[in-house]
């Protein structure tokens, strides 16, 4: 935790101690910061304690009470209200000499309520950590990394929107994208900021970006009129920067087929044509075919057909030999196609036949999954999955999850034509068969059930290159 956090939460709580003995320093720290008292003052350790709060980069507060102070009746410190308020000024700078004779404690209270200079380092404090108030602690350390590396040093890849929710298909995502730049890029910066605080603190967000930031949109499934408003916040901060290089990240992009929907598209035909450096990449086939039949993107340098991004990794070290049971994850939102009755009668067959079925998701119902804590929860629900015979999905995610773990699945399409558009990059897996109908389940699964399961992506590596060569270009 950095020391400006620190302050704020201890100020915020009215725990905020000023006086110096109860820290501990670095000499080093203290000397290439330049911080010293300013000796001649009685209260020297107000304005010191706050700066070194503002410039330590890294803190650690123990609430426990480890040492007592002895006060001697003769200090400064006792003589009470009066001297205290004057130390209060010298601290900050005020001459109180010819104050001292003559004033009195409620004379000089008077006066410091005129003297804005008294508070100074307080409301300081405030100005500077206000907008990050409501903020967890991984929110308010992105925050300051993106303001610490808004600098001409700093060559910097900003990805919009990456998640903090429980959906594991975006956070495979986002985790693919860390691995393809950090290993073919390491002369960038990547800083990933979560679609939480593209929402609440998007203000923030575009003054602390600058024109030579190369700005990318997380790959998923939210552009059109599906899950809108991940695409919106997306866009509030794009538009103010319009000739920065842009990038849209694997995604499906689909309009639904009423008027609201052409509505909608109409709006973000409009809204990206002012991008005058912007490179697209979708992950299936009709996103492609509709971009160019309405012309959605009509100022984009490039629009790329490219992989879904969970293509790029490899899970197969997670192949368990013991498999048991069968995972059933089908969606209940709005992508859904199959009604109630034919998911019963999915659930009676397997059950009829195989006895040992289990519910599983790529979804679960948490309210927030940390960036720190995306590599765990990813591998918790692999390893699930990994264990059993084989997945019956309609999640894009789930069928991808299945190919990378060498798990036998069955997938059925969802509303989008996602699944099926993406099952094209991967339709000679055997043991991986999309199913168009409820009618062809028999057949489906008896095929991904015999067939050898074998992942391998090496196909896909010229695709991924093409993201990169864009970034460097």
């Amino acid at each position: 935790m950095q020391g400006s956090e620190l302050f704020y939460q201890l100020y915020t709580n009215h725990d905020y101690k000023a006086p110096v003995y109860l820290n501990f320093y670095k000499r080093e720290f203290l000397t290439t910061n330049n911080l010293t008292f300013k000796t001649e003052s009685t209260h020297e350790d107000y304005m010191f304690s706050f700066m070194t709060m503002l410039k330590a980069q890294r803190v650690m507060h123990i609430p426990a009470r480890l040492y007592n102070k002895r006060q001697s009746p003769e200090s400064k410190i006792s003589e009470g209200a009066f001297n205290d308020i004057l130390g209060e000024l010298e601290s900050l700078g005020y001459d109180t000499s010819r104050l001292r004779p003559s004033a009195n404690a409620n004379s000089l209270k008077a006066l410091i309520r005129r003297i804005p200079g008294v508070t100074k380092c307080f409301r300081l404090a405030r100005n500077i950590l206000r907008p990050l108030n409501g903020l967890d602690d991984e929110a308010v350390n992105i925050i300051h990394r993106l303001k610490e590396t808004n600098t001409r040093q700093h060559k910097r890849i900003i990805t919009l929107c990456v998640p903090r929710h429980g959906n594991r298909g975006d956070i495979a995502i986002a985790l693919a994208q860390r691995k393809l730049f950090t290993e073919n890029l390491p002369d960038y910066t990547l800083i990933e900021l979560p679609g939480d605080i593209c929402r609440t603190k998007p203000d923030i967000i575009i003054k602390n970006l600058n024109s030579r930031d190369i700005l990318l949109t997380n790959g998923g499934g939210y552009f059109g009129s599906f899950w809108r408003h991940d695409e919106l916040e997306a866009l509030y901060i794009l538009k103010h920067f319009p000739n920065n290089k842009i990038i849209i990240m694997p995604q499906t992009i689909y309009y639904s087929d009423n008027e609201q929907g052409r509505s909608e598209l109409a709006d973000d035909k409009e809204s990206f044509a002012v991008f005058t450096n912007l490179h697209v990449f979708v992950r299936d086939r009709n996103s492609y075919d509709m971009i160019h039949r309405e012309n959605l993107f009509p100022n984009a340098k490039s629009v790329n057909h490219v992989p879904d991004m969970v293509c790029s990794m490899d899970f197969t070290s997670l192949d368990n030999k013991n498999r048991s049971g069968v995972l059933v994850c089908l969606r209940p939102d709005i992508e859904n196609i199959l009604d109630y009755r034919e998911h019963n009668k999915i659930y009676a067959k397997l059950i009829r036949e195989f006895g040992n079925v289990k519910f599983w998701t790529t979804n679960p119902a948490q309210s927030q999954v940390k960036i720190h804590d995306w590599d765990e929860a990813l591998i918790d629900s692999l390893k699930t999955l990994a264990g059993c015979e084989f997945l019956i999905t309609d999640r894009l995610h789930g069928m991808l999850f299945a190919a990378v773990t060498n798990t036998p699945c069955v997938a059925f399409d969802n509303k989008t034509g996602k699944v099926h558009s993406v099952y094209e990059w991967i339709q000679d897996l055997g043991y991986i068969q999309i199913c168009r109908d409820i009618n062809e389940f028999d057949d489906s699964l008896k095929q991904a059930l015999e067939s050898p399961a074998k992942w391998d992506n090496s196909s896909f590596t010229t695709y991924f290159k093409t993201i990169i060569n864009t970034i460097k270009e």
